[in-house]
């Protein structure tokens, strides 16, 4: 093996002028490859375009525009549950991820489940609270279906002691994702469905897209 490469240096060192002609061309080629060198550093470049997750993103993007970044969080578990996400441990997971994400540079708005959850806190108190009273006292048509749909809401609200309407707490957190689709008020009590049959609040459908965290598989 020794001599194999020797014989092929002294060769080589023969033909000096023909060994730096095709140096010269190979520097040339790769020197001119260089300039057609393209880094792509877009969502696209690195999530699966034909996912539910790129395709949500695209229309997320022109419908408002921005380099939006969309995250799922997927529970490989089928008993899993979305309200999950916002209690004990992963509550204060999820919140640190929120503050970490606050504070990167030129990061302007960060929407997470307990962000989201925070604003639905925010209306079933106080104002939000007023608003569904005096709901009750306002236009007649649907006044019947509307005035049950509140009693069952109010009756819900009044099922949570006021110390415990806190997010984190299984119970408050049920009201603020859950509607009160297939609740019923029976006697003045609360009948609670099967938790396969509640239904999240179509105002955070866009946080929790389904009821058991797994990947949606509904057909755009």
């Amino acid at each position: 093996m020794e001599s194999f490469w020797r014989n092929n240096g002294a060769r080589l060192g023969k033909q000096w002028k023909v060994v730096a002609a095709v140096v010269l061309l190979i520097t040339a080629a790769l020197a001119f490859g260089l300039t057609r060198v393209e880094f792509a550093t877009g969502q696209d470049s690195y999530l699966n375009p034909n996912s539910q997750i790129a395709l949500g993103n695209v229309e997320f993007q022109d419908n408002f525009g921005g380099e939006t970044v969309i995250l799922l969080f997927s529970a490989n578990d089928g008993a899993a549950d979305v309200a999950g996400l916002i209690e004990g441990e992963n509550l204060a997971k999820l919140n640190a991820v929120t503050e970490e994400m606050r504070s990167v540079d030129n990061v302007r708005s960060v929407i997470t489940p307990p962000v989201s959850i925070t604003f639905s806190d925010a209306l079933l108190k106080g104002a939000g609270r007023s608003a569904l009273i005096n709901a009750a006292g306002r236009d007649t048509d649907g006044a019947a279906a509307r005035g049950a749909d509140i009693s069952l809401s109010l009756a819900r609200l009044g099922a949570v002691e006021a110390n415990d309407q806190v997010l984190g707490n299984p119970e408050w957190n049920d009201l603020l994702i859950f509607g009160n689709d297939n609740f019923d008020l029976v006697d003045g009590d609360v009948v609670a469905p099967a938790d396969g049959d509640r239904v999240i609040r179509k105002s955070l459908a866009g946080t929790f897209p389904n009821l058991d965290g797994r990947p949606s598989t509904r057909p755009r």
